[in-house]
């Protein structure tokens, strides 16, 4: 007997048994596949919130950054996203300048229009006060030049530690199937 360890395997396990009817395996299969769409837009909500974090001001926001309209839903700047001051400047000459708005990935224009003028002013004076590198990430830049030997050390172990189960699981697979040929 196979040990079921989550959901997926459960579902896998299940759906092909003997017994199964049909619509029971299309069925488990259906809640597998809705299980792992579920954990891909929590994954995709945690790294969009852990890479643009909320603000409510400009100086909220880490060097080389402004505080830009969220997207999501209703454009707003409270809070709004911490992005980097290339936007800022496309906007600053798209509204001001008439240069043309950025056109993808998202409706930027529309964006402008819910920060308002105001806001956008702000924006591009903040980012000529605080961007040192216009063509980088100034935050990144900086967070990589303080990186220390500790720092890398600790990152390999975690990558060790993550990919070492997986490595196993593969292997465990592949055994599995050369035994079951």
């Amino acid at each position: 007997v196979l040990a079921c360890t989550n959901v997926h395997s459960w579902c896998v396990v299940h759906a092909t048994k003997h017994a199964a009817t049909p619509c029971s395996a299309v069925g488990k299969m259906a809640l597998a596949l809705l299980f792992m769409t579920a954990q891909l837009a929590l994954l995709a909500g945690v790294i969009l919130e852990s890479s643009f974090s909320r603000c409510t001001n400009h100086d909220d926001c880490m060097a080389g950054e402004w505080c830009s309209p969220a997207l999501g839903g209703q454009f707003t700047t409270s809070p709004g996203v911490c992005f980097d001051c290339w936007s800022a400047k496309m906007f600053y000459e798209a509204r001001f300048r008439n240069a043309s708005y950025e056109v993808y990935p998202d409706p930027y224009e529309r964006m402008a229009e819910a920060a308002g003028d105001e806001w956008l002013l702000a924006g591009a004076q903040h980012c000529s006060e605080t961007d040192t590198m216009p063509a980088r990430c100034d935050h990144l830049v900086n967070s990589l030049q303080a990186l220390s030997p500790l720092t890398l050390v600790v990152f390999l172990l975690a990558v060790v530690l993550v990919v070492a189960p997986i490595l196993d699981d593969v292997d465990d697979a592949e055994s599995t199937f050369l035994l079951t040929e």
